[in-house]
């Protein structure tokens, strides 16, 4: 007699030859996109910047240092990246903006970068903190880009001097000394706070040396505001109201 089969079944030996037919399923199937996001140990870091923005070129360099690979958008030429850094900065095109995976980063510091990528994948690169401290290598580029506008408005000073001694620029101290704070304060809080009061310093007193400068040739000869004695002791109050005053109000933008 015949093995009873039923509908739709063999019998054992030819379920047997079936299930050879078809191996077991083994990792080597699985798509690639899975086999990477679980093998992923470093967030996607898009860097978004603009040409003629120093801080972007700075902190591009400082994270190429860090060993961070970077996706880099020109907002100028990538409508979509320009797109992004508007919705991350309240609708402004402010560079340079990093993503550090889903997390929009304004002005960081390389610091803020691993900080943000670590948060998200704790293994993330593990040699960065062997590379030179923040601030060592760069610190000259820096204080290049505080100092200089304050540097430019002294010998815009000193020409409007040398063409009317006679007269008293009563802003210029003001601003010498409080330009450099204010541009290491810029927002996203990429300057740490002792920079931004040593730059306030560094601003006071290259403007009283300038203002003693200036008195030593007889160019400032103008009046004083307030009953002061004379214009220099004017140019160094206003100097020394300037650096702390963008000190102070420095330190607070860079953490809004």
């Amino acid at each position: 007699m015949a093995p009873l089969t039923l509908p739709g079944r063999g019998t054992p030996r030819e379920c047997a030859r079936a299930a050879s037919a078809f191996p077991e399923r083994d990792n080597r199937s699985r798509p690639a996109a899975i086999d990477a996001e679980e093998t992923m140990t470093e967030p996607a870091v898009t860097f978004y910047w603009r040409p003629g923005c120093p801080f972007c070129t700075s902190l591009r360099a400082r994270l190429q240092r860090l060993g961070i690979e970077l996706d880099e958008r020109n907002i100028w030429q990538d409508e979509e990246a320009a797109r992004a850094v508007r919705a991350a900065n309240r609708g402004n095109e402010t560079v340079p903006t990093v993503m550090v995976g889903s997390t929009p980063l304004t002005n960081p510091s390389p610091k803020q970068v691993l900080r943000a990528a670590r948060a998200q994948y704790p293994g993330a690169y593990p040699g960065a903190d062997e590379a030179p401290a923040e601030g060592q290598g760069t610190g000259r580029d820096s204080w290049l880009l505080v100092l200089l506008p304050a540097v430019a408005i002294i010998l815009l000073w000193l020409v409007l001097a040398v063409a009317r001694p006679e007269a008293t620029f009563h802003l210029a101290p003001l601003l010498t000394a409080g330009i450099p704070a204010w541009i290491a304060s810029r927002p996203g809080g990429s300057a740490e706070r002792a920079f931004i009061v040593a730059s306030a310093a560094a601003g006071g007193a290259i403007t009283i040396i300038a203002a003693t400068f200036l008195e030593q040739l007889g160019m400032l000869a103008g009046p004083a505001l307030l009953g002061l004695p004379n214009a220099w002791t004017e140019a160094v109050i206003l100097a020394l109201a300037g650096s702390v005053l963008s000190g102070l109000l420095g330190v607070w933008r860079s953490r809004a």
